[in-house]
């Protein structure tokens, strides 16, 4: 009886826990829309500590909170977190699309020397898909070279 009854608390407060974060999203989505970007980031960046306490990330949630400082004339804080959301998500043709314009508003631009060739090649190659992506792959190939 005893165990049961934990067993309901422990489902409910985790119900609770993710209705809590859902809530806080939608709210954080309309500050955004009603153009109250201070207030979104306020409510992003809880949403953002609140998966991190769980072991939880987002790449909704960062690209969100970075069109929020970005629309909020942060274009630092807004490329920072574009870049968090990229490396959950690499394959997200929306983030970088928004991180290369974010990148176009910074003001004090330092040239960088251009790299090799084949490092762009290479670094872009990498990107074109997540890691579950390539892991699936690599599995198929060695299944497929044991064959």
């Amino acid at each position: 009886m005893q165990t049961i009854k934990n067993t309901l608390i422990l489902v409910l407060l985790l119900f609770a826990t993710v209705s809590s974060a859902q809530s806080s999203v939608e709210m954080a989505s309309e500050a955004y829309r009603s153009e109250d970007y201070k207030r979104s980031i306020q409510l992003y960046e809880q949403v953002v500590a609140q998966q991190l306490s769980e072991g939880k990330e987002s790449a909704e949630i960062y690209y969100n909170l970075g069109n929020a400082y970005f629309r909020n004339g942060e274009a630092a804080k807004a490329i920072l977190n574009y870049e968090r959301a990229l490396l959950l998500n690499p394959g997200d043709s929306d983030i970088r699309h928004n991180l290369r314009f974010a990148r176009t508003r910074i003001e004090d631009k330092i040239d960088t020397s251009e790299s090799f060739f084949l490092t762009n090649w290479i670094y872009s190659f990498k990107n074109l898909f997540n890691s579950n992506t390539w892991a699936t792959i690599a599995i198929a190939l060695f299944i497929a070279f044991l064959s």
